[in-house]
This record gives C-alpha cells, structure tokens and sequence, in this order.
C-alpha cells in the first residue's frame, strides 16, 4: 500500500490521523526491516510487509502485483562499483518493472 492508502484506510479508526505521521511511521518500520518501501514510476513508494533475508522484487507496473526474488548475485557487480567509485557499500536494493504475465494477456 501507499502512504496515502494506509491514510485513507486508517482514517475509518483514527479521523485526526495525518500524512506527516503515516510517512514517519511506515520509515521507521522500513528502516527497522519490517517493510520494505517499492518505489513506482509516479514517484510515490509501495510499502510491502517482507519476510526477513535480503530479497529483490520484481513489480507489476498495472496490478502492482510484487514477486520477491530471494536469489542474490550481485556481489561482483558491487564489488566493481565500489572499486570505480572509491565508495564502500553497506547494501542495495533492487527491484524489476514491468508487467506479470496476467497484465500482458
């Protein structure tokens, strides 16, 4: 869900309930690795309740479907960038868009 969607469904327990807090409360669930926030192609993110482990996701741009890709191969990539760029890397994410196989029949 959104942001603004878990707004619109927690306003039915909570009138007073603003964005500002919904935004600080689905962060601080991200960052303590309870969801996991999806960007989408109009800017605005999808939060997902995720198992633990790293994981990639694959997204369905018209059902906003999300499969979670748990098979990670990307040390060496990391590895090369790190390298060209002097930088140190303490993580990534990765997600694939595009449409599932419903959507494109």
């Amino acid at each position: 869900m959104s942001a603004s969607e878990v707004l619109r469904e927690a306003r039915a327990h909570c009138p007073e309930l603003g964005l500002s807090t919904v935004y600080r409360t689905l962060d601080a669930l991200a960052e303590a690795g309870l969801l996991d926030a999806i960007g989408r192609h109009d800017g605005e993110a999808t939060y997902r309740i995720c198992g633990g482990g790293h994981h990639h996701h694959l997204v369905c741009s018209r059902c906003r479907r999300v499969v979670v890709l748990t098979n990670c191969d990307l040390s060496a990539a990391e590895s090369q960038v790190a390298r060209e760029h002097g930088f140190r890397v303490d993580g990534h994410t990765l997600s694939f868009h595009g449409l599932c196989a419903d959507c494109r029949s």
